[in-house]
């Protein structure tokens, strides 16, 4: 899980650096579902998540066709001054696998 945590993440707060252009804040809590991890900024426009076919040669771009693949749940949190992303990744395990 740590693998696609970090993929999440990245994604997240390198989407905040590239175009809210404010500081960001990472946060991650871990409890009996999961790990959840949120990225808060200080631009209320959100980015648009629609997948766009990606262009190989390019770095970047596919942040947001690897987000939905990896997350149980996910979305955006609007404040008055901004916006927080956030992701849920369901905990894998033996237990997990038994049920």
């Amino acid at each position: 899980m740590s693998e696609m945590a970090a993929l999440v993440a990245t994604e997240f707060v390198t989407n905040a650096v590239q175009h809210a252009h404010t500081r960001s804040l990472l946060q991650l809590g871990v409890d009996r579902v999961g790990l959840h991890l949120a990225v808060r900024d200080f631009r209320r426009a959100h980015p648009d998540p629609r997948p766009r076919p990606v262009d190989v040669t390019r770095a970047g771009g596919r942040g947001w066709h690897l987000v939905p693949l990896l997350a149980a749940a996910w979305g955006a949190l609007d404040h008055p001054d901004g916006k927080t992303m956030w992701a849920q990744l369901r905990r894998t395990g033996p237990r997990d696998r038994d049920s």
